[in-house]
């Protein structure tokens, strides 16, 4: 069993959005080496950090200053300084890739994504380069970092979610180009809502990539504001309760 919850600057409509995921008796994953860091650039969400405990860390790399705050599962969120003109505040996923070349041309042959100029305050010292939809939308930033270590999804990996007209040119881009196909396009039931049809593929690094058709989900994503039944989550061992019994 498990439970869901969105959460953006926004309506999702307008805003990039993080699906929070929890899974019933799972307090904990092994993480890779793959997300980087997420950027956001939020005034003042440093000092906010520090108030409320949480950790705050910041680093040197080739005289540059970084600052990050670790939410409490250890998510790295880079914290840079608004955007003057910028409406989204969420500016990049950063993901570690084994071959950069093969990585931008996966994404914007193959998928079709643009080749973006990277945003103030996400620059890396590493051989990288972002790619998106749009200038005022988020990028994904692909980074062939100098560890020299092998790109490790562990037990953590995600996946990115894509709301467009049809899945099918996605799917067949992939097709096409012999790359991975996870689940060919279907449509997925929802009870009480409309139904969605969806394509997942994966990357060259094995990163998840959804494509969600527009019909019917933007129905799917107005918030309910469902209540929390807190009780039912805890006799399913969430939120650090023991697990059932069974």
């Amino acid at each position: 069993a498990w439970s869901k919850t969105m959460v953006a600057f926004g309506p999702e409509n307008g805003n990039f959005a993080f699906e929070l995921t929890y899974n019933y008796g799972i307090d904990g994953y092994t993480f890779g080496n793959d997300l980087q860091y997420i950027a956001m650039a939020v005034a003042g969400a440093e000092e906010r950090a520090e108030a409320f405990g949480y950790t705050v860390v910041k680093e040197y790399h080739q005289g540059q200053l970084s600052t990050f705050v670790l939410s409490p599962d250890g998510y790295r969120f880079k914290v840079v300084a608004p955007i003057q003109g910028r409406g989204e505040q969420v500016l990049a996923v950063a993901l570690r890739v084994a071959d950069l070349s093969s990585a931008v041309d996966y994404y914007t042959n193959v998928l079709g994504f643009k080749v973006l100029p990277t945003l103030p305050g996400t620059e890396h010292p590493d051989s990288n380069v972002s790619v998106g939809w749009a200038e005022d939308q988020v990028r994904i930033q692909l980074i062939q970092v100098s560890d020299g270590q092998a790109v490790d999804h562990a037990l953590s990996s995600g996946r990115h979610a894509n709301v467009c007209k049809s899945v099918l040119p996605y799917y067949e881009g992939a097709k096409a180009a012999k790359d991975k196909i996870i689940n060919k396009p279907l449509t997925l039931p929802t009870d009480g809502k409309a139904d969605v049809v969806v394509s997942i593929l994966a990357d060259r690094d094995g990163y998840e990539i959804c494509f969600v058709e527009d019909i019917g989900y933007w129905d799917l994503a107005t918030p309910l504001y469902d209540l929390i039944d807190w009780a039912e989550r805890a006799s399913r061992g969430g939120d650090g309760a023991p697990p059932p019994k069974y």
